[in-house]
């Protein structure tokens, strides 16, 4: 047999490529970037960190990662590497097509300096799309409701006053460490019920230390409850899209036993925990002479107290198959502009989707992070982002096409009444903008052949 040569033991290891648990500043582009996806109406991830089996390395990073989602609860993903140095473009082209397979991207697009008609032409053939600076100012013009609001996480004059006061804070904590390291390399959202479970019981925990943490760590902890809330949205989504085939009960069903079992058979999980009950009385049995009294139910897995909550969400969300086409997005924005970065009074969600129906929308998002706060996975603080003095009943269109009455929830957040400048271009849009100068998507409608509209007024 082979043997392998050890290396003497005062050697030190090879270098290899390390993961890492802090904040960093990033490249200007990549917030432009960014930014853009933002405004297009998806949730937008910027430095998210792609991680070998087990965490142990890092295999290499995604610069701009964004979603949307269609009707039916189907994902739209797009990926985005920004190089503004003078490398050459096919090493990189054929690199990124590899990253759009492995996270199951819809399409991937290189930003760099202009590029031959003949690269182009060959990039696509091999998945991917090259944009350049006039490229990305020409689609700004159109889509950029106001070139001074960065919307959302990827907000560059709000994190980089922070990164130091953060990492000094990470450097210290290793369980912010580890929370922070899990929120920036999510690129595939796979097993969503364990990481529903993951993000319930931590968002706990940061919810239940916020207020009495010192300055710095409560900003952080601001940010990890926002980034980890849009990040549970998504997971939400994914198993709304598993369960749309089914009956309520059924879904109901899915979920209880996704959120207690997880990928386990419950048959084949009840029989390993009754073996393990016999055997650890036998041993008993055997070494003490007698039988002693076990208490089965600690072999079990306790159903957790949080799937009542969880599935009353996806019900709802599965019932809107409209609505919930920004609810990812929405629920992202209301975070980090209302929660972390306590913006309320831009009207960001009424530029951003300008489309009719945004109240029923947001009542959605509204219900989402409330049903949070009743299993104390968010602070008390998140119910201030909306202003319960403007709420009024308004009409919106259920997924049957039946008129139902609910309350219009009137954040300021999205009120009509701002008066930041919009561009004529973006004010004049009433529908949702595909990426990158794609064609622009129909507003939806429902069976009935009506817009899922709601009176204008009301938001």
């Amino acid at each position: 047999m082979a043997k392998y040569n050890r290396k003497p033991a005062s050697e030190p290891p090879p270098a290899r490529s390390q993961r890492s648990a802090s904040f960093v500043a990033g490249d200007a582009m990549e917030y432009r970037i960014a930014r853009l996806f933002v405004w297009q109406g998806y949730f937008v991830r910027r430095g998210r960190e792609i991680l070998t089996t087990g965490g142990l390395d890092r295999a290499t990073d995604l610069d701009v990662l964004a979603l949307r989602y269609r009707e039916l609860f189907s994902k739209e993903s797009v990926i985005v590497e920004s190089k503004t140095g003078g490398e050459g473009p096919l090493d990189r082209v054929f690199w990124l097509s590899g990253v759009k397979t492995f996270v199951e991207a819809d399409r991937a697009f290189l930003f760099r300096k202009p590029t031959k008609w003949n690269i182009k032409d060959f990039a696509k053939r091999a998945g991917v799309e090259i944009i350049d600076q006039e490229w990305l100012e020409q689609l700004e013009s159109v889509h950029l409701g106001d070139t001074r609001l960065w919307p959302g996480v990827c907000d560059p004059e709000f994190i980089h006053p922070r990164i130091g006061p953060w990492n000094a804070v990470l450097r210290k904590n290793a369980k912010f460490q580890e929370l922070y390291l899990t929120l920036a390399t999510e690129a595939r959202f796979d097993s969503p019920f364990a990481g529903v479970n993951f993000w319930i019981h931590h968002l706990r925990g940061l919810t239940k230390n916020w207020s009495t943490e010192a300055k710095e760590a409560q900003d952080l902890t601001a940010f990890l409850l926002a980034d980890a809330v849009g990040q549970l949205s998504v997971f939400l989504m994914k198993i709304v899209q598993f369960g749309a085939d089914l009956r309520p009960v059924d879904r109901r069903g899915m979920v209880e036993k996704g959120l207690t079992y997880g990928e386990l058979d419950p048959v084949l999980a009840k029989k390993v925990f009754d073996h393990a009950y016999h055997l650890s009385k036998a041993t008993l049995r055997e070494y003490l002479t007698r039988d002693v009294p076990l208490d089965q139910a600690l072999f079990t897995i306790p159903r957790p107290d949080h799937v009542d909550a969880i599935a009353a969400v996806v019900d709802e969300i599965g019932s809107r198959s409209i609505q919930a086409t920004t609810f990812p997005q929405i629920a992202d924005l209301i975070m980090a502009e209302g929660f972390l970065k306590g913006n309320r009074n831009q009207g960001l969600l009424r530029q951003i989707f300008p489309a009719d129906g945004l109240a029923a929308r947001v009542t959605l998002v509204r219900n989402y992070l409330l049903a949070l706060i009743s299993i104390g996975a968010l602070p008390e603080e998140v119910k201030y982002i909306f202003d319960p003095r403007q709420a009024e009943p308004s009409e919106a269109l259920d997924p049957a096409g039946q008129r139902a009455t609910e309350p219009a929830v009137q954040a300021t957040l999205f009120s009509s009444t701002d008066k930041q400048p919009r561009s004529d271009q973006h004010s004049k849009r009433e529908s949702p903008k595909e990426p990158l100068g794609g064609s622009e998507e129909r507003r939806t409608k429902g069976s009935s052949g009506k817009s899922e509209d709601v009176d204008p007024k009301n938001t």
